[in-house]
């Protein structure tokens, strides 16, 4: 450190109005937040001593940094040094600053301005904020000048919801037990249980807005119902969504095609045991569901099987003025 310029010798300030206890800066920094459901706690918070070299030039004072950058931001400069108090005993880092290196990257000369050693010591708090419900929890940083934190006019980061992305203050814990923000969550039509709003779909059929594990897939469209949004093909038997059916029949099997040579249809039937002779079939194959249709004369067959797998789904028999018969049959909606 160069001669004279000890900056334990040097005038300490800090300003009047700093906090100087985290339980000054707890309810400023949990004034933007609003909690239900679960709670917030203050946690990890530590202070930085910062100097600043304090220069007054007649009625004009200056902030300069460490690295010796000129405070210039008016709101910050107008706090460091609009009411100071002394600093006594000087902090124990003042032993660590060297003041030569520092003054040379300013435009001052500490030896033109007799008087001039004098040292603002600001606080810096870092730290977080921690909401927790009984399983989760989630953390919100903050950092800032005490000062300012104090006042409010820095706050902790917002939270974060990690299924939505959603950001706020306003924090709710829901039926789930899931944390996130008040405007990504919804009721259930169903249960009537608060979720996060990505656990629900909305119903093709009725628009209505349920839990998933509530809704089936329909074979056909693929859209996501209500179980009592299903009616039954009167060609395939199989439940679909009843958007897609139309005067009994479902959009698929109403797209029925004769069977021809081309396609993997004929040697599966084949390979099935169906008659391709004294039968006249007809199909139709989809993205979840192939159905081939067979008649002759009083008879008819239905043969559903999974487009994916080529596995039968539902083997259907019977009379023209009958009644079908299931010999083969695992009915229902295929799997989402």
């Amino acid at each position: 450190m160069a001669e004279g310029l000890s900056v334990v010798s040097w005038r300490h300030w800090k300003p009047s109005s700093q906090p100087v206890s985290v339980v000054e800066l707890t309810e400023a920094l949990f004034k933007p937040f609003r909690v239900e459901g679960c709670s917030i706690a203050l946690t990890g918070c530590l202070f930085e001593e910062v100097p600043f070299w304090l220069n007054d030039e007649g009625s004009r004072r200056r902030l300069f940094d460490l690295d010796g950058r000129e405070v210039v931001d008016a709101k910050t400069l107008n706090w460091l040094t609009a009411s100071l108090e002394p600093l006594e005993p000087a902090p124990p880092q003042a032993k660590r600053v060297d003041p030569s290196v520092w003054l040379r990257q300013t435009d001052v000369s500490l030896a033109a301005v007799p008087g001039q050693r004098q040292l603002v010591w600001a606080r810096w708090a870092h730290g977080k904020l921690v909401v927790r419900s009984v399983r989760h929890s989630a953390e919100m940083p903050f950092q800032g000048w005490s000062t300012l934190l104090n006042l409010g006019e820095t706050t902790a980061q917002p939270f974060r919801c990690s299924l939505t992305g959603a950001e706020g203050f306003d924090i709710v814990a829901t039926d789930d037990d899931e944390l996130t923000v008040r405007g990504a969550t919804e009721q259930c039509a169903v249960s009537g249980r608060v979720r996060v709003v990505t656990h629900l779909e909305t119903c093709a059929a009725t628009g209505r807005r349920v839990s998933s594990e509530f809704l089936v897939t329909c074979p056909v469209s693929d859209q996501r119902v209500l179980p009592e949004s299903l009616d039954r093909c009167s060609v395939c038997h199989e439940l679909v969504a009843s958007t897609v059916v139309s005067r009994g029949v479902c959009a698929q099997c109403d797209r029925l095609e004769p069977l021809t040579e081309s396609g993997w249809g004929v040697d599966w039937l084949q390979q099935h045991g169906a008659d391709l002779t004294s039968w006249r079939w007809r199909w139709v194959t989809g993205k979840r569901l192939t159905t081939f249709v067979g008649r002759r004369w009083l008879q008819r067959e239905v043969w559903v099987v999974d487009t994916e797998t080529k596995g039968i789904i539902r083997r259907v028999a019977g009379r023209w003025r009958g009644r079908w018969r299931d010999s083969v049959s695992q009915a229902g909606v295929l799997p989402a």
